[in-house]
């Protein structure tokens, strides 16, 4: 269920206004010696879920390989985290280690993040070498890198070939377009509505992503919205000309929510966007055959998926910095990587390979979430991000209730100015 509104969006305005005014602190308060003695304890904050068993398991091989330190984990569910992780931070807790994902810049512009340099250059048992460079760029900030990947989540699209067999489509073939996929989920969508039993819809999202129409939310510097222009009004025609009153495609839930993959399994939808998350799930409750397909090319004949990336940093308040990195290194190492092969991609090239065979999804095309790596379009690693992600759902909305018409320029105007007035960057 989604609520957007006046209210909501004036309490999320004052509650980062007040972490905002909170966090000011970090940059310059100074930490008091430590006359803390042996035990150590490492206290890591996470977002939880199904991966606490890995990361538990990962502190137990560091913790018999560093007799004397202690691994303590504070969980931070769901949307709540990166919230919770700032504002814990500014409250002066005690943390070493964090959980890193798409919210990395709310952290890093705050000065909140140790440098991991002088770590790498010194420790000859971690070569970063083996950890894919794109997506270990994600976590540097003005040359400084802050952070290490374990995972890649990427994002392709699911579809039901007993709905495609039903209808008598051709499955989608690697190269093609944005425009035939709006075809085939038309044609499917047609013969849902002819036909009782049969898929009632082409595919379902919760909005049709800028990539293909060759744009990105923001620019590539992060310093203004990226829908500006023609382009980012064709957008926004075309989700309202598609998502409007179910004309086309389904509105399903978004990517954070319970409910995304529901009308795909209950076979109401015949495609639909899956993460590299999503393949647990997928295998164990869709009962009909279904596979992978890449991304449609965009409207400017490139190829563009959602990406982003889970990993871990440490604090630059944490009193045990050498002990924090050792934990690090276990809680993004082999080990741990394979752990989570069923959740994510494998940060480590090397380990790749054995992505496919691990899955045992093959049959599925589970390929097509690694021919989607040269792809990546990852979300903006900003200080604004979960402001911008807001305001963007805001007015969304507002154009879904409008028919479009004059939304975008608001929309536009509102990102800029959020990116503009920034604290974190002044």
């Amino acid at each position: 269920m989604r609520r957007a509104g006046i209210g909501f969006r004036l309490w999320t305005g004052c509650a980062w206004l007040l972490l905002t005014a909170l966090l000011s602190f970090l940059g310059c308060s100074k930490r008091a010696p430590s006359t803390e003695q042996a035990p150590i304890v490492l206290r890591v904050i996470t977002a939880g879920g199904p991966n606490r068993a890995v990361e538990q398991e990962a502190a137990r091989r560091f913790s018999a390989k560093n007799p004397g330190i202690t691994v303590e984990f504070m969980d931070a569910p769901g949307r709540d985290y990166y919230v919770k992780a700032l504002a814990t931070l500014a409250a002066g807790g005690d943390l070493d280690i964090l959980w890193m994902g798409s919210g990395f810049g709310l952290f890093s512009w705050r000065g909140a993040l140790l440098p991991l340099d002088p770590f790498i250059e010194s420790d000859q048992d971690f070569v970063l070498e083996k950890y894919d460079r794109a997506v270990v760029d994600w976590y540097r900030h003005q040359g400084k890198l802050l952070g290490i990947p374990y995972g890649i989540d990427v994002q392709a699209i699911a579809y039901n070939r007993t709905a495609f067999d039903v209808a008598g489509i051709p499955y989608p073939t690697s190269d093609w377009t944005f425009d035939e996929y709006v075809k085939i989920a038309g044609l499917l969508s047609a013969f849902g509505k002819a036909n009782p039993g049969a898929c009632r819809y082409g595919a379902g999202v919760d909005k049709i992503a800028p990539y293909y129409f060759g744009l990105s939310l923001l620019d590539e510097v992060g310093a203004r919205s990226g829908l500006h222009g023609p382009s980012g009004e064709d957008w926004i025609r075309t989700n309202v000309e598609l998502l409007r009153g179910g004309r086309t495609f389904l509105r399903v839930g978004a990517q954070g929510t319970l409910d995304r993959l529901s009308e795909f399994l209950q076979g109401r939808v015949a495609m639909v966007e899956a993460y590299t998350w999503d393949m647990g799930e997928l295998r164990d409750r869709a009962r009909f055959p279904w596979a992978l397909a890449v991304n449609p090319l965009g409207k400017d004949g490139k190829r563009a998926g959602w990406a982003s990336s889970s990993g871990f940093s440490i604090s630059a308040r944490t009193k045990h910095p050498r002990e924090a990195w050792l934990l690090l290194k276990e809680l993004v190492g082999v080990e741990a990587q394979r752990s989570l092969m069923s959740a994510t991609i494998p940060a480590r090239t090397d380990l790749q390979p054995e992505y496919l065979q691990m899955n045992g999804l093959t049959q599925c095309n589970l390929n097509a979430l690694l021919e989607m790596l040269p792809h990546m379009k990852p979300v903006a690693r900003v200080p604004e991000s979960l402001e911008v992600s807001q305001e963007l759902d805001y007015w969304f909305e507002l154009a879904l209730q409008e028919g479009g018409g004059d939304v975008m320029p608001r929309l536009n105007q509102s990102i800029d100015r959020i990116l503009s007035t920034s604290p974190a960057r002044n």
